[in-house]
Parts: C-alpha cells; sequence; structure tokens
C-alpha cells in the first residue's frame, strides 16, 4: 500500500514541477514579447523624431 502511495506523490510531484516550469517558461516568453514590442515602439518613435510624423 504505502508503495503506490509514494509512486503517487513522486508521480504528482513530478506533474507540479512540470507545471510550475511551463508557467515560467510561459512568463518568460510572454515578457520577451513585451520587450520586442516596446524596442519596436521605441523605434518608431525616434524614427516619428527624425522624419517627423505626415
Amino acid at each position: 500500500m504505502s508503495n503506490s502511495l509514494e509512486i503517487a506523490i513522486k508521480k504528482h510531484n513530478e506533474i507540479m514541477l512540470k507545471d510550475k516550469f511551463r508557467r515560467m517558461l510561459d512568463d518568460i516568453r510572454w515578457k520577451n514579447h513585451l520587450t520586442e514590442w516596446e524596442r519596436t515602439l521605441e523605434r518608431l518613435e525616434k524614427l516619428e523624431k527624425k522624419y517627423g510624423s505626415k
């Protein structure tokens, strides 16, 4: 009985850890995506200052 319980707990912990890492990766990807948009916006603003908005 205790052996199957240990296996179940171990499996549960593996799943929770994978889920935690998946959420961390999603968070990192989202932040990278946002910084990429911010960089694009900065470039557009620099171009707008340089050439003026038409």
